[in-house]
This record gives structure tokens, C-alpha cells and sequence, in this order.
């Protein structure tokens, strides 16, 4: 499965999926900020599979914002449709649709105004941060980062160039060998560089996803956040810790090993996340970490969408591609 297929999936996953009227796909591109119909816009009807996404029909949207697709009479059950929109080069996804009777809520797909930004901007805020630890390899930690970066409330940020991070934030001091994952932002679109990782291309107000991955060699190590933030998770494994900064949220096991959770909300900027091993040291697996990781992104695949549910626009529309 390629990286589009991957990112048309969640879009339908954590837009929520619904059935089409016979055989159509009917709806309207309206803008975020008012709700105002957009006309002219290029509408994409996609297909995806288990295995596949592709773009099958196009056209524009009516004066009033309206779009109609024609759905192939041979759709297979397991099949999804949504339509994407273009506004200033920037593509836009509505909620994702089986082929089928019954009705369906409105079908509508929000797009905003894009923004060039020249500098990082400061007042972006987070809406969950999951760190995922476990004992690494020789000594120290292995430790996933899933943020989940929220972007304004009225249009797409695009920076320019695109050396210039959109977001960005600092490792610990003691993190090795950073690199960004799959389930997020590209990672030609996520950076290091001189202890921090960036976030180098646009972001939506439906926001993005970073992922990635560090080691440090230390048993103590020692996280500051830096940007305001909803919800932070803290989730040990495979070890005794000491953690500060969050709250006990639970114990449990996973493949015979012990997993601490811990949480904080609305955690301010320039709080201290501190994990220090408690019990003697040992060698750690990488099968329990990538367990967790994927626990931490199917818990976190709907945040993005309802964390700001203030703006009904974050619950309707999944992240802009270029």
C-alpha cells in the first residue's frame, strides 16, 4: 500500500463512513470560514481499496458550490468514495462513502484559504502528544513520538521556502538518531536539525500528524514542552519508571510485559516531562515498542478531527494533500 492509499484510508476512517444513494455522489464545496458555497472548483471523485486509491471522474463545482458523480455500476462492497476539492493548489477531502442504498447526511467538502508564511509561525498549538517508551536495545530508552499539530482556524499555512518549518520542537537533549515515521506527515516533510524536529510543509486548520523516532542512552530523560497542549500521554513499557509532569492513568499488560500510562490535559508551554528507569537495567524489544506505537495512532486517529471541536470545520473535513 503507497503512502496516498495509506492517507485516502484514514481519511476515511477517521471521517467517519457512511452509505451513498444509489450509485452517486452528490455535494457541495463550500468554504470553512462561512460556510459560503465556492464555485469553479476542481472536485475529484477517488476510489479506494484495501490495496489502492485512484482518482476515477473530475469536474467543477456549480455556481452554488454543487457537485454530482456518477458511481461505477461493478463498486464492490468493500470499496470507499470521497471527493476531494482543489482550492489554491491545495486539495481538500470530504468524508469518505460506501456505494449502496439509503440515504446520507449533506455531503460536503470544506476548503479554506491559504496563507504564505515566511517565518515559523508562534501560536500553534497541539492537540495530543502521545511518547511512547521502552528500554532500548543496549541501554536507555527507544521513545515514538505521535503529535498531532493543530493548525489556525481560518486557513492553510503554507511556507515558503520550504527550509522554513511551519512547527517546530525539541528533542531531549540526550535523543539519537531521530527519524520520522509512516502514519503522519511525510518524512520528506520532517526534519532535524540541531536538536529539534520540523514540520517543513503546509498545515490545514484540520491539522497534522508527526511521527518519528529517537534513542537516547541515558536512564533519565527529560522532555520540555513547548507549545500549549490539549492532551499528553505517556505510555512506559517493558519497565518500572518514574514519570513527572503527568498523572497515573492506568497499568496494564501487553505480550507478558507491564504498561504504565500516564496523562496530562491542558498542559502549558515550558512544562517538563521527566522518565527515569526504577528498577535494575535490562535489554529492551522492539516487537513491544512497534505494538504500542500502532495502539498509540489507532487512539489518536480520530483526535484530529474532534479534538477542536469548537470548529465544526475540524469534524468535516480530513487533511489537505499537496
Amino acid at each position: 500500500m503507497n503512502l496516498r492509499t495509506a492517507v485516502l484510508l484514514l481519511c476515511a476512517w477517521a471521517g467517519g463512513v457512511g452509505s451513498l444513494p444509489a450509485q452517486t455522489l452528490e455535494g457541495r464545496v463550500v468554504h470553512g470560514v462561512d460556510s459560503s458555497a465556492v464555485a469553479g472548483a476542481r472536485v475529484e471523485l477517488h476510489r479506494v481499496t484495501a490495496t489502492s486509491g485512484s482518482v476515477v471522474d473530475s469536474t467543477l463545482s456549480a455556481r452554488d458550490g454543487s457537485f454530482s458523480f456518477d458511481i461505477a455500476e461493478a463498486s464492490g462492497a468493500g470499496e470507499l468514495w470521497l471527493a476531494a476539492a482543489r482550492a489554491q493548489g491545495i486539495l481538500y477531502f470530504g468524508p469518505a462513502r460506501h456505494a449502496g442504498q439509503g440515504g446520507a447526511e449533506p455531503y460536503e467538502v470544506v476548503v479554506f484559504d491559504s496563507l504564505t508564511v515566511r517565518a515559523t509561525p508562534e501560536d500553534l498549538r497541539v492537540g495530543i502528544r502521545h511518547l511512547v517508551v521502552t528500554r532500548g536495545q543496549v541501554g536507555g530508552f527507544d521513545i515514538v513520538e505521535v503529535v498531532d499539530v493543530l493548525g489556525p482556524r481560518d486557513r492553510t499555512l503554507v511556507p515558503v521556502p520550504d527550509t522554513i518549518p511551519v512547527w517546530s520542537t525539541s528533542l531531549p537533549a540526550s535523543a539519537r538518531d531521530p527519524r520520522a515515521l509512516e502514519g503522519g506527515a511525510p518524512p520528506e516533510a520532517v526534519a532535524f536539525s540541531s536538536g529539534r524536529v520540523e514540520l517543513r510543509s503546509m498545515i490545514s486548520p484540520v491539522g497534522v500528524r508527526l511521527t518519528y523516532v529517537y534513542s537516547t542512552p541515558d536512564t533519565e530523560v527529560e522532555l520540555v514542552i513547548e507549545h500549549p497542549t490539549d492532551r499528553l500521554e505517556v505510555v512506559v513499557a517493558g519497565m518500572t519508571a518514574e514519570v513527572s509532569g503527568a498523572t497515573p492513568a492506568g497499568i496494564s499488560t501487553m505480550g507478558g510485559q507491564t504498561v504504565q500510562r500516564y496523562e496530562a490535559r491542558a498542559v502549558t508551554a515550558g512544562t517538563r516531562i521527566r522518565v527515569a528507569v526504577a528498577d535494575a537495567p535490562g535489554v529492551g524489544g522492539r516487537a513491544l515498542l512497534w505494538a504500542l506505537v500502532g495502539a498509540a495512532l489507532l487512539l489518536a486517529a480520530g483526535v484530529l478531527w474532534w479534538t477542536g471541536s469548537r470548529d465544526e470545520a475540524r469534524l468535516r473535513t480530513p487533511p489537505a494533500v499537496p
